[in-house]
């Protein structure tokens, strides 16, 4: 008897097609305004297939790509 384990990646074909978007492999975390300045609390081991902002762009609340210095200030409270 033979035993045969197989192991399928399917990798995302995306297409990134917002404004200052790019596709990457990278962290499980995306940079968003809301979370600046805080740790990713999801440790990879592989990186994530995803659409990521360009550099010193974070996303907005409505998953917009913008630059960094117009996200609204955090209340820290």
């Amino acid at each position: 008897m033979l035993f045969g384990i197989v192991n399928i990646t399917y990798s995302k074909n995306l297409v990134c097609n917002r404004p200052n978007e790019i596709y990457a492999c990278g962290s499980a975390c995306q940079t968003e305004c809301k979370t600046l300045g805080e740790p990713c609390p999801i440790v990879n081991i592989k990186c994530n297939d995803d659409c990521y902002c360009i550099n010193n762009y974070a996303r907005d609340d409505k998953g917009n790509c913008i630059p960094i210095r117009d996200c609204p200030p955090k209340n820290n409270q």
